[in-house]
């Protein structure tokens, strides 16, 4: 079986970690596995039979990247493609329609932005949601309805591991691309002085890294100057950031930064560019686990807003911190599975999309 995988970029992010476990997993199973994407960090990461294209994907770029996936996926007589994020998304139905091969899509963002035009519905053999919210929204689309599998994460090395924890030390991950850099830049120079005033100690960690990274870089240091300390650190890509979140006392991030926090007990304000701040706790953590960690039925979050939800947090430490621990035996029920049965339902829906396109494709020319 030959995989062609397709995604943006590959650096710091959900999706990322996602396609890295998924393809060195198949990888493993004997699976050829031809990823394409931007070149990043996570490149050195995978297994060395697993083959590397570099495309960078962009809208006005589709059709060169259309021609280049058509010659790839004739070249290497691929199977199937498997594509993440909405741009490969789109330029692998297109290829999948010109190349006669199977196309199937995961969903890691929101269904309308993903698969939202008519055509790649169509195109789609199968679509992988990762959220029980997405599988429900997908159930309301005709086109969607039938072919949509629900795929859970697994969330390997869960475990306590925040004894040591800094209850002052703030910890954001995230990609540093100018799509983040607007909520970053909102934190440091808006939030973290606020939250200063109200308590010297408080510090924050910026893990990630992306073409905003130097720009962020430089608001950082202008920051630390004006306070004399170094209250703001820029860390940059780290391979093992599971070891950061766990000497954090608060985590701000959604979806897998969100989720590996709660595993490890750390409390968690779920916000990011595009919806507003929400402490996770056991009343909301069903919609949030739901939801893939994201408050998306909130607006965009303001400074104030912010401000209030982390004092708050800060305020009933304790209270949210026996929250967190109490959400990590929850988190270890709901993801922490075996992994193998996740690549083994995987495989499952390559064979079977395979096997249906096999039957369908004569009939097609038939007609």
């Amino acid at each position: 079986m030959k995989i062609l995988m397709l995604i943006k970029r590959f650096e710091i992010g959900g999706a990322e970690d996602h396609v890295l476990e998924l393809a060195n997993s198949l990888c493993a199973r004997g699976i050829e596995i031809h990823l394409v994407c931007k070149r990043g960090r996570k490149i050195s990461e995978l297994h060395p039979e697993i083959k590397t294209h570099p495309v960078y994907f962009k809208n006005f770029l589709l059709p060169f990247n259309v021609l280049l996936l058509i010659r790839l996926t004739r070249k290497e007589k691929i199977d199937l493609i498997h594509a993440h994020q909405n741009s490969p998304i789109l330029a692998a139905c297109i290829t999948g329609l010109l190349a006669d091969v199977p196309v199937i899509a995961t969903i890691h963002g929101l269904l309308k932005k993903e698969v939202g035009l008519e055509f790649i519905q169509k195109q789609l053999s199968k679509v992988i949601v990762i959220s029980q919210n997405s599988f429900t929204g997908s159930q309301r689309i005709p086109l969607l309805k039938n072919k949509t599998e629900l795929i859970l994460n697994p969330l390997p090395g869960i475990g306590f591991y925040s004894e040591q924890y800094d209850k002052n030390r703030i910890v954001y991950a995230c990609r540093v691309d100018r799509g983040h850099y607007s909520f970053i830049q909102l934190l440091l120079t808006q939030v973290i002085p606020l939250l200063r005033n109200y308590n010297k100690n408080i510090s924050i960690q910026i893990v990630g890294d992306g073409n905003s990274f130097y720009c962020l870089k430089k608001t950082a240091t202008k920051i630390n100057s004006g306070f004399g300390v170094e209250a703001v650190q820029v860390l940059g890509y780290k391979k093992n950031i599971m070891e950061i979140i766990s000497k954090a006392g608060l985590v701000i991030g959604v979806g897998r930064v969100a989720m590996q926090a709660l595993s490890l007990g750390i409390p968690v304000i779920s916000a990011n560019r595009k919806h507003l701040c929400r402490i996770i706790c056991s009343e909301n953590y069903r919609y949030m686990r739901d939801n893939n960690f994201v408050s998306v039925d909130d607006p965009p979050p303001s400074r104030d807003q912010i401000v209030q939800s982390i004092l708050q947090l800060f305020d009933r430490y304790e209270y949210y911190k026996e929250q967190a621990v109490q959400l990590a035996k929850e988190v270890k029920v709901d993801y922490d599975y075996d992994s193998d049965a996740v690549i083994s339902k995987t495989i499952s829906v390559y064979q079977s999309c395979m096997n249906t396109y096999a039957i369908a494709a004569p009939i097609a020319s038939v007609k």
